[in-house]
């Protein structure tokens, strides 16, 4: 009866460390309610954050094609709409438009805010299908950043900038119908240069670096298919030695137990 519960001990402890694990990772991906679209409509893509364990700032460069997309605000300006994950009166856009096939996104907290954490929307944009045909919509560049805050009230500074490790998640399209024209839009009036937010003790703006995008199904939030290179797997590495670690000294009570049991 001891062995038969200490083995039930090991699946259980074994099934908790893996999905301790695997609820670790945090995905940066493009959704949208359907990826069957026609040419001449309009539909809502979001930029959504997965399991995130601590946030400061997103900066994001999206690619697309402009042959087969065309994207609302490209001459309006401020293509994205902020999502649900910052707070709007505790948050700053940083950049926001549409340059040569790419939607530039930086959004961050302000002190004397709090980092977030957990899954939501970073922000939304939409586009406008042009051509038949297949269309992707991939992360080209992509950083996010926590921070450190230090002090109390008023006085609270976000200070030691560090990358969060995320697996970013492309947007496959397929467009049917016959071609069209872009939508008009206003030109946007032009606005003085935005100046990039510092985190304090940061010499410069985080710089996002070049990323290759995997696969994901819909609504689902399992391992994807590797189009790239994983991103660093320590904390998954350490929850399997760990697993193992107890599964051995469970493992061994086991032996000793018969051991004792043969030699009374």
């Amino acid at each position: 009866m001891l062995i038969r519960r200490l083995t039930l001990l090991v699946i259980i402890g074994w099934l908790l460390v893996s999905g301790a694990a695997a609820q670790e990772q945090t995905y940066l991906r493009l959704q949208a309610d359907t990826t069957e679209m026609q040419t001449g409509q309009e539909y809502t893509v979001q930029i959504r954050l997965d399991n995130v364990p601590s946030l400061w700032l997103a900066s994001l460069d999206i690619s697309y094609d402009p042959t087969r997309l065309y994207i609302i605000g490209t001459k309006a300006g401020s293509p994205v709409r902020p999502g649900d994950f910052f707070t709007p009166d505790s948050s700053v856009v940083i950049f926001n438009s549409v340059e040569t096939a790419t939607i530039r996104y930086t959004i961050s907290q302000l002190a004397p805010a709090d980092v977030v954490r957990g899954s939501g929307v970073l922000g939304t944009f939409r586009v406008y299908p042009l051509q038949p045909g297949p269309a992707t919509l991939t992360f080209r560049r992509a950083e996010l950043r926590t921070a450190t805050i230090s002090g109390e009230g008023a006085n609270r500074t976000a200070a030691d900038p560090q990358p969060v490790t995320f697996l970013p998640v492309l947007l496959e399209l397929t467009i049917s119908g016959d071609p069209v024209e872009p939508p008009s839009e206003a030109t946007a009036t032009p606005t003085p240069t935005e100046t990039p937010l510092l985190i304090a003790g940061a010499t410069q703006p985080p710089q996002a670096t070049a990323l290759a995008n995997v696969t994901l199904p819909p609504d689902a939030l399992t391992t994807p298919s590797p189009a790239a290179a994983p991103p660093d797997n320590t904390s998954t590495l350490l929850a399997i030695a760990l697993g193992a670690m107890l599964f051995g000294a469970v493992g061994l009570v086991i032996v000793v137990i018969s051991w004792k049991r043969k030699h009374r």
